[in-house]
């Protein structure tokens, strides 16, 4: 969309300095809204779903995406990643800067979404390394014939993630995209306990027992992460020295994370 189109949405409170954009497409109504340094991506239920530090683009600012994160602790470094929804470019901006050689292909269903991305969220353009997908995420999955090490599932409906997503169907597309080596991580908003039972019990299936869940304190949101195949299997104090290694590469708390792994998920099955 032409920026002339895009900038009637926009104005400016001079009151509060804070800046308020907002754009209705065919699929999201969104509300961006700057705080100082802080570029914030609000749905149209006023869930937060994206925070873009304009002085450190690569900084996960949203405790649900830095735990994302975690899926780190048991992959090699990823040479190809997959990111369903793009949302503001968090995850974009913070593979770009930790993984500057990796290709990454970033796949959503909104062209109109992406275009004020890119000149309201500071969102990357497309080049040698870096590619988006106009597509529906699982229509996307369905057609592709590429293979990932890295899958990043975060698709949202609403406030809600979408039924396709937590069908054992979609989770052997994912599984069939994952390189030999490679792991899903996945963003999750499910507001029934059985539903989510359901599908963690298909994910399980799927992917042989290896997957963690994992709440975030705060949030409603539940993360999970599946690995194509078994990892090699580390002592605590392994894991500890990765998560350490990984904490002063990212400048996020993977020892915090790795904590709450541990106290969710039993030892001795899948991954751990």
């Amino acid at each position: 969309m032409p920026d002339n189109q895009i900038s009637r949405y926009f104005k400016t409170d001079m009151a509060s300095t804070s800046s308020i954009f907002k754009l209705h497409t065919a699929y999201n109504q969104i509300t961006i809204r700057q705080d100082g340094d802080l570029l914030n991506l609000y749905a149209g239920g006023g869930v937060r779903q994206s925070t873009i530090n304009l002085k450190s683009p690569h900084k996960l600012e949203l405790k649900n995406l830095s735990h994302l994160m975690g899926i780190l602790l048991f992959l090699s470094e990823p040479a190809n990643i997959l990111i369903l929804g793009t949302a503001g470019g968090s995850l974009i901006h913070f593979f770009r800067k930790h993984y500057p050689q990796c290709l990454i292909t970033a796949v959503d269903i909104d062209a109109e979404l992406l275009a004020a991305m890119h000149q309201k969220m500071a969102l990357p353009l497309s080049d040698a390394r870096l590619s988006y997908v106009i597509d529906d995420a699982l229509h996307y999955l369905k057609n592709c014939d590429q293979v990932f090490d890295l899958i990043i599932s975060d698709v949202f409906i609403g406030n809600q993630s979408p039924a396709w997503l937590l069908e054992a169907d979609s989770m052997r597309q994912f599984s069939d995209r994952l390189s030999e080596q490679g792991g899903l991580a996945c963003n999750l908003l499910i507001n029934s306990e059985h539903q989510f039972d359901q599908y963690y019990r298909d994910l399980q299936r799927v992917f042989n027992r290896q997957t963690i869940s994992l709440s975030v304190e705060g949030l409603d949101n539940t993360l999970t992460y599946a690995l194509r195949n078994t990892p090699p299997q580390r002592e605590m104090t392994g894991y500890m020295q990765r998560a350490v290694e990984l904490s002063e590469r990212h400048d996020l708390p993977y020892l915090e994370i790795l904590s709450t792994i541990f106290t969710t998920n039993p030892g001795g099955q899948g991954i751990l």
